[in-house]
């Protein structure tokens, strides 16, 4: 099985984030899903590979690994892109 992972900022582990609707703060959680080339599930997920040679496409069962917030309180679980929008959106403004 092929593995790919998506590389996360370094600020998700070091800032402090608070969820959108409790202020709990979030945890950094990993996330693991097999995926197959063929699936229907497949167009949610990148199976180009950029190792060694430009553009090859990965086939058959790919495992994918990234990084999400998750709210304990909530139960929620937000992207990094979903966080730096509501971060920005709601910036208190400067003194």
């Amino acid at each position: 099985m092929k593995k790919f992972k998506y590389e996360a900022p370094i600020g998700m582990f070091i800032k402090k984030h608070h969820c959108p609707k409790c202020s709990n703060k979030l945890e950094v959680k990993k996330i693991k899903r097999v995926v197959n080339s063929e699936s229907d599930e497949a167009k949610d997920f990148d199976f180009t590979s950029y190792d060694g040679f430009i553009g090859a496409r990965l086939v058959g069962d790919v495992e994918f690994t990234w990084y999400v917030y998750h709210c304990t309180n909530c139960d929620i679980e937000i992207t990094n892109k979903d966080m730096r929008k509501h971060e920005r959106e709601n910036k208190r403004p400067r003194r």
